[in-house]
């Protein structure tokens, strides 16, 4: 494990995750290709569960910040 950090610390770009040998050249701009996005749709539906959540308590909600959101499949 140590080895893997000490790889992704040397070689990796820590925002894009591509090498940086590529992400840091240059000439590479205008080379690569931006797919469209995908959607994760566990975000989605956390996200509006988190919205649904601060419609219903509004103000009143304390420490917001300290819920854990997680989602699962329905049977």
């Amino acid at each position: 494990m140590l080895a893997l950090a000490a790889y992704r610390s040397a070689h990796l770009c820590p925002l894009c995750g591509m090498d940086k040998d590529v992400c840091q050249d240059p000439t590479a701009e205008n080379r690569l290709i931006v797919p469209a996005p995908t959607r994760c749709h566990v975000t989605t539906a956390i996200r509006r569960a988190q919205v649904e959540r601060r419609a219903k308590y509004g103000a009143t909600a304390t420490h917001e910040d300290a819920l854990l959101w997680t989602a699962a499949l329905r049977p």
